[in-house]
């Protein structure tokens, strides 16, 4: 007997006992009223079996499948905005053989085509009407699950009374560790480990000098505060960006690393969350997960084609733009339901070479820049050693446990909310309106942290005071530097900046009063042609506008689209309308003379009476204060009596 019929004759002969079997159960059924604890389904020799009622109060069995399976958990995951549930299904083979253990999404069971995909052709439903609606609620009719549910996030949940702070291994709650609550974090977000809260001894004034001396200015102070205030999210949503710039070399990225290592000692300047390269849709979803953290973003450097420089940018402006305003892009599922928008529930720390473009995007960032050579490499190379040892991500746990164990008995909102009116009330407003906003956030989660310290006895009064009055420092420094960035990057400036290329490059020119060529006629987009005997000079491009004593007249129509053009080529497009640009440049006082409730005036040019805008060349050229731009020479502006238009 060859072993392939030795083994073929052994199935028939369990199949005959199976046979054999079910026609014993189906005498006990009857014996017993027909069902077994109120179902209608049966495990007989490792299948499952349906017991049939027939319309004359006959019983017979019915064998549905060669295999018998049970739910032993029902599990819900939830990022925090959908949640879903999963069927962890075990099974056996009616030879005996057990099958592989299978998670199945629970809209999915019923359909039950994951019993091919996990087990192959050996688990087999048999042939028959709604044989495989049988087996599913066989299943879930024969199954005593337990219950689970596991956080797919990071950051504060709120559990029976009291707040708990998720990380990837557990949470921390008032009572310090918590490994009841279940996690699961995937990819980088793996690395969010906080340690449980000890007592072991750290030197926190060492760590904040360092960080006060990290960066001139004390510009660290202000990073150290984005940490602590990412972890207050919850309480208070953060509505600000930190952004790193700096060309390669400057260290940001260790820098950032140093930040992110708060959060998961296996965080470093060479492995941080993400980078500008991913795709918006998982900058967005990830950001969403990274709830109360620091979520870096690393590397944006806008190189490459036009498209791909424009795609950067685009990027950029879309989730630097949802952590400021705390929305997100609302979607449609495949049924044209609405599907909730991922926006970010922490703090973005971006990192660049470039800036993205936008007034208003830049507004809702605070910009540190680092200048070559100006980091303490020593001092860095101290707080990465302390990251890898996991002492940060460790200061990082205690103060957790200290918010969870406040919050039983304080309002951590009305705290912070208070701290950031104070703070702002100090900081010089100028710039745009959101700058001490911004700033009052960021040290808002550093002074939380220092009455943190204090009260553990970690730090002593006097030095958390020093580390306030240095921060606000390094606060309000930074605060006029980001006045003079708000005031370049405006629309109004990049409009004049992108006309005078716009000059330079042929692309567009100026005449005088009565529409020739002006008195210095080259800074006005007129270039020289040697002929035999003379020079002629051609006007290149379109005419934007005249020129007359010292004041520049542009038409809106024509150099608004000369700039729109130009700007679109080289990646950075103005996309505000002519009311939009009008209002900024008043705005920004560039404009010299405007009629009431106007942006432009209305002169006399080429014989024709024109709206324009009425500008100072000297704020558009750079000029010779002594000499003429166009007659008279004087560099004034005339009174209304003296206005010849």
């Amino acid at each position: 007997m060859t072993d392939e019929f030795a083994t073929e004759m052994m199935v028939v002969k369990k199949m005959a006992d199976v046979e054999r079997a079910i026609a014993a159960h189906e005498d006990q059924v009857l014996q017993a009223g027909g069902l077994v604890e109120g179902s209608a389904y049966l495990r007989i020799d490792g299948c499952f079996v349906r017991l049939k009622q027939h319309k004359n109060g006959t019983h017979d069995l019915e064998k549905l499948s060669n295999f018998c399976a049970e739910i032993i958990s029902e599990t819900t995951k939830t990022d925090g905005a959908v949640s879903r549930k999963y069927f962890t299904v075990t099974a056996t083979h009616w030879s005996g053989r057990p099958l592989p253990q299978v998670d199945v999404e629970a809209p999915e069971f019923d359909r039950m085509e994951w019993v091919t995909q996990a087990w192959g052709t050996s688990a087999q439903i048999h042939v028959g009407t709604r044989f495989k609606d049988h087996v599913a609620a066989a299943i879930k009719a024969l199954s005593t699950p337990t219950s689970r549910e596991i956080y797919q996030h990071t950051g504060w949940i709120e559990h029976g009374s009291e707040h708990f702070y998720l990380t990837a291994d557990g949470a921390i709650g008032p009572r310090g560790w918590e490994p009841k609550l279940e996690t699961e974090l995937i990819g980088a977000l793996a690395d969010y480990r906080l340690p449980p809260p000890d007592t072991c001894v750290i030197d926190l004034d060492h760590i904040l000098r360092s960080f006060t001396q990290l960066i001139p200015d004390a510009s660290g102070l202000l990073l150290l505060g984005g940490a602590f205030r990412a972890v207050l999210s919850h309480f208070v949503p953060c509505t600000v960006s930190l952004y790193l710039q700096g060309t390669t070399g400057t260290r940001k990225s260790a820098i950032a690393g140093v930040v992110q290592s708060f959060f998961g000692r296996g965080f470093h300047g060479a492995h941080l969350p993400d980078s500008w390269s991913t795709t918006e849709n998982a900058l967005e979803k990830k950001a969403f997960l990274t709830k109360d953290a620091i979520y870096v973003i690393d590397d944006f450097v806008a190189r490459g084609t036009q498209v791909e420089v424009a795609k950067l940018h685009a990027r950029a402006e879309r989730v630097l733009r949802a952590q400021g305003n705390q929305s997100g892009r609302d979607r449609l599922t495949s049924k044209a339901e609405i599907r909730g928008a991922y926006h970010p529930r922490g703090m973005i720390l971006a990192t660049g070479e470039d800036i993205p473009n936008g007034h208003s995007l830049q507004a809702r960032c605070v910009i540190v820049s680092i200048e070559k050579n100006a980091v303490s490499l020593d001092l860095l190379s101290t707080l990465q050693g302390l990251g890898d040892e996991g002492r940060l991500a460790q200061i990082m746990s205690r103060f957790v446990m200290d918010l969870a164990v406040r919050s039983k008995t304080y309002c951590i909102a009305r705290e912070v909310k208070a701290i950031e009116v104070e703070i702002k009330s100090r900081l010089i407003d100028n710039g745009h309106a959101r700058m001490p906003t911004n700033l009052a956030t960021l040290l808002s989660g550093l002074l939380m942290f220092l009455e943190a310290a204090v009260r553990s006895g970690g730090v002593t009064e006097t030095a958390a005071s020093d580390f306030r009055e240095n921060a606000m420092s390094a606060a309000l420094a930074l605060c006029r530097h980001q006045a003079s960035i708000d005031g370049e990057a405006s629309d109004a400036h990049r409009f004049i900046e992108v006309l005078k290329t716009a000059i330079l490059m042929g692309e567009a020119h100026i005449v005088d009063r009565n529409g020739d060529r002006p008195t210095n006629c080259i800074m006005f987009g007129w270039q020289p042609l040697e002929l035999k005997d003379n020079i002629r000079y051609d006007a290149k491009g379109a005419r934007i506008g005249y020129v007359d004593r010292n004041f520049l007249y542009l038409d809106p129509n024509a150099a608004i689209a000369v700039a729109k053009a130009l700007s679109s080529k080289t990646g950075n497009h103005i996309g505000s309308s002519e009311r939009a640009l009008s209002k900024a440049l008043k705005e920004a006082g560039l404009l010299a003379r405007v009629d009431d409730g106007r942006a432009t005036t209305k002169v006399t040019l080429a014989g024709q009476r024109r709206s324009v805008y009425c500008l100072e060349v000297g704020h558009v050229f750079e000029v010779d204060q002594g000499e003429p731009v166009s007659m008279p020479p004087k560099l004034q502006k005339p009174s209304n009596d003296e206005w010849p238009f």
